[in-house]
C-alpha cells in the first residue's frame, strides 16, 4: 500500500501500464484518503494535489478520495474503483 500525500507522484515507469503491476489479496496499492476524518468535518474537500499514473492495480480495491487536482491517468484496475473515502461517510 502507497498512501499519495500532498505534492506526491506515483508513476509506473514501463511503456504501457501493465508493465508496472501492484498486486494483493487485500491491498489498496496507491491510495488517497479523506484528510478530515470528524462527522462534520471537511472529508475529502482539503485533498488535493496527488497523482497516479501509468500502471496496473491488481488488488481488490482502490480508494481515491480527492476533491481536486488529484487526476488518474492510464490505469488499468481489475477491482473497485471508490472516487471517495467511504470511510468518512
Amino acid at each position: 500500500d502507497v498512501e499519495v500525500g500532498y505534492y506526491v507522484s506515483v508513476l509506473g515507469l514501463g511503456a504501457k501500464p501493465s508493465d508496472v503491476r501492484f498486486h494483493g489479496e487485500g491491498k489498496l496499492g496507491p491510495y488517497a484518503k479523506a484528510l478530515d476524518q470528524r462527522p462534520t468535518g471537511a472529508g475529502s474537500l482539503n485533498t488535493f494535489w496527488r497523482s497516479v499514473e501509468n500502471l496496473r492495480l491488481a488488488t481488490k480495491e482502490m480508494i481515491w478520495g480527492a476533491s481536486q487536482a488529484a487526476p488518474l491517468r492510464r490505469l488499468q484496475i481489475d477491482g473497485q474503483l471508490w472516487l471517495f473515502d467511504y470511510a468518512s461517510v
